[in-house]
């Protein structure tokens, strides 16, 4: 439902990271948002949900993945540079950074509804 908007290049790119992150869901975990990009040098997406934020990448086998309650969420920056996003996420202790978001439109609603948890 939230790939709906989002070209078939960004979908096939995103894919084994949204694959991960359906893994990574607990039990009725409702998922709110996403957006793709990469996480830790490799493609990934960013999830929102009912819970947290959980960012994964699709790297075969072991997925790098880190997540912040929404509880937990101190700030939330992004910026544009061409026609590419990144955001910066901090809470928790940690931040987690996803850059090279091709879909910038969806970048900025992530980064919007991410701000409404702040």
């Amino acid at each position: 439902m939230h790939a709906d908007g989002l070209s078939s290049a960004t979908q096939k790119r995103a894919k084994p990271a949204v694959v991960a992150a359906a893994m990574a869901l607990a039990d009725g975990e409702e998922v709110t948002g996403f957006v793709c990009g990469q996480f830790m040098g490799e493609d990934g997406v960013a999830v929102l949900t009912d819970r947290r934020v959980l960012c994964i990448n699709g790297r075969t086998f072991a997925p790098d993945q880190d997540s912040i309650g929404l509880g937990e969420l101190t700030d939330v920056k992004g910026w544009i540079e061409g026609n590419r996003a990144t955001l910066q996420i901090t809470g928790g202790g940690h931040a987690l950074v996803v850059g090279d978001i091709r879909e910038v439109e969806s970048a900025q609603k992530f980064a919007g509804d991410l701000r409404s948890h702040l």
